[in-house]
């Protein structure tokens, strides 16, 4: 994996969060939400393992710290989405099934 790509995916998923975003609250139909909500969901989980096997080089340490609160970013705005369309109906399951759990609870 490169730094290129790694840029790449957390572009794609954060376009996803806004099209996400913008759906929810034109009031798009849940059952037009919820695929999107998966696609991103995976992005996010592919980027997040591909971050953790990446080994920057020293020239890349500064583009990496800002991609990191990029992501950073990006899942507090996915978790606050996933807040939202939950209080309006939309389930969400994590990982086996489980309800979604925001991550930001559980580091806290």
């Amino acid at each position: 994996m490169t730094l290129p790509e790694l840029l790449e995916m957390q572009s794609n998923a954060a376009r996803l969060a806004q099209q996400i975003q913008l759906r929810f609250t034109e009031g798009e139909l849940p059952n037009r939400i919820v695929p999107l909500l998966k696609q991103q969901a995976e992005t996010i989980a592919l980027f997040q393992a591909s971050l953790k096997a990446y080994v920057p080089n020293s020239v890349d340490r500064e583009d990496l710290d800002t991609l990191k609160a990029k992501f950073s970013r990006l899942v507090e705005s996915t978790d606050e989405t996933y807040k939202a369309v939950a209080k309006k109906g939309i389930r969400l399951t994590g990982i086996g099934g489980k309800p979604y759990t925001s991550n930001q609870n559980k580091s806290r």
